[in-house]
């Protein structure tokens, strides 16, 4: 009897290291899920890019060639 009512006074202390426990698990999966969705993006080939770099720039008002525009870019967007 004496052993049930230590485990029950024990229980509550034992529950909650078992919950941050869970919920540290958790947090830990769903960021393994989250880096795992991305991982074929992110190891694609250069190949599979939907749009090629612009190596043929001159003309070209939509890209930038030095980082005097990529400022000037930076700043129009309000960073």
């Amino acid at each position: 009897m004496a052993e049930t009512r230590s485990f029950l006074q024990e229980l509550p202390v034992s529950t909650q290291a078992n919950n941050v426990q869970l919920l540290e698990y958790m947090s830990a999966n769903r960021h393994e899920q989250l880096t795992a969705a991305h991982a074929p993006y992110s190891t694609g080939s250069p190949s599979s890019l939907p749009y090629d770099p612009q190596i043929n720039y001159e003309g070209r008002t939509d890209s930038v060639t030095n980082q005097s525009q990529v400022d000037d870019l930076l700043t129009s967007l309000g960073l």
